[in-house]
């Protein structure tokens, strides 16, 4: 089980404290304010970056100063980036100054008494922010880029609960270090995974690891960016390959004729995304194409990483709604027994390449590929 964290951040008041905006709650490490900032309850913060930046999930606030306090709860922002001030929001806009979203806490919930401590000019008050939920499992893919030493995602790499490296064949030493690895998954850690350069293909072992992961509920993100359709498919628990890349699929892309034509013919994993707001005619469309459609969608929590679970097409578009994005990446997979003869040959040059049939089983599954199937096929000479 990891240990929740927590964060504590001390101000200073200052005169001009009107603590009556009821949307936001701000301290900023500015030494001065106008009276025009009702938002701000607090000036000289000290920010400790790191506390802030390893914060995830839902959280406890507790405000206090000269013997007065009052809480709530938030949910921290997955995109922070935490310069020169920190801010609660009501709303779920999660631009890079907001520490957290969702606030029940915000400046107009301070009493009498509280703003006029801080009011006084020479008060100290202290936010407190405690994560009360454990976090979900996460799988940073990296290695930062050279120099690359701050960021909030540096920052997780650097304080990872464990290492695996995967850009290399499986060694004694790193099979157990793998194993490891997954222990820290399946315990809710943090794991920073060495997956090499994107020009490299990754091997058999890491294929197997990621896939793995993803099935012990691991969110996965990249530590210096990467490819959308490739974190998806690692979010879904599949390789890289086969799978196709069908780009962004909206109400009026989905009715082109060659579109629906490959979507009932899809005989590998599709990554496409759809717009959040309106995802029913994409979803229609795809349902249509084979009855019983398995969709791996985005999981709904606000959190850094991308986190996808396996449903049906027809319950999708909840879990789309939720998604904090303009646009959601989706996994589609392929229509059983659609051109066997492609997948035949793509499950050939994967086994060839070195990746095991119990690998690629598990990452075919949604495609409706056996173990089984798999042993019979390499087993047939080609014709």
């Amino acid at each position: 089980m990891t240990t929740l964290r927590r964060a504590v951040i001390r101000a200073r008041g200052h005169p001009l404290i009107r603590a009556s905006h009821d949307k936001t709650l701000e301290l900023t490490t500015e030494q001065v304010m106008t009276a025009r900032a009702t938002c701000v309850v607090g000036v000289r913060a000290e920010l400790d970056l790191v506390a802030l930046a390893l914060l995830r999930g839902r959280v406890r606030l507790t405000l206090s100063a000269a013997g007065h306090q009052v809480t709530g709860t938030a949910t921290i922002n997955p995109e922070q980036a935490i310069a020169g001030r920190v801010v609660l929001r009501r709303s779920d806009q999660t631009d890079p100054d907001t520490l957290a979203v969702r606030s029940s806490l915000t400046a107009r919930e301070l009493s009498p008494e509280l703003i006029a401590a801080l009011a006084g000019g020479d008060s100290t008050v202290t936010l407190t922010v405690e994560e009360v939920v454990p976090r979900q499992a996460l799988v940073l893919l990296g290695p930062p880029r050279p120099g690359e030493a701050t960021g909030r995602r540096s920052l997780l790499w650097r304080a990872a609960d464990a290492a695996v490296d995967l850009a290399g064949e499986t060694e004694p030493g790193r099979a157990a270090q793998r194993a490891a690895g997954l222990e820290v998954v399946r315990a809710g850690g943090t794991v920073a995974a060495n997956v090499g350069s994107p020009e490299t293909a990754a091997p058999a072992a890491a294929v197997e690891w990621l896939s793995a992961a993803a099935a012990a509920g691991a969110r996965f993100a990249p530590v210096s960016g990467g490819t959308d359709p490739l974190l998806a498919l690692v979010a879904a628990g599949l390789p890289s390959a086969p799978a196709l890349w069908l780009g962004r699929l909206d109400r009026r892309a989905v009715r082109q004729p060659e579109t629906a034509a490959l979507l009932r013919n899809l005989a590998v994993p599709a990554v496409l995304t759809v717009p959040v707001a309106q995802p029913e005619p994409v979803l229609d469309a795809i349902a249509a194409t084979s009855p019983g459609r398995r969709i791996a969608a985005p999981d709904g929590e606000l959190d850094l990483g991308l986190g996808l679970t396996w449903t049906t097409v027809e319950h999708a578009a909840t879990m789309i709604k939720q998604c904090p994005d303009m646009d959601a990446p989706l996994i589609l997979a392929a229509v059983p027994g659609a051109d066997a003869t492609q997948l035949t040959v793509l499950v050939r040059a994967l086994a060839e390449a070195g990746i095991p049939a119990r690998t690629l089983a598990d990452a075919l599954r949604p495609a409706g590929v056996t173990r089984r199937w798999i042993y019979d096929t390499l087993a047939t000479p080609d014709r």
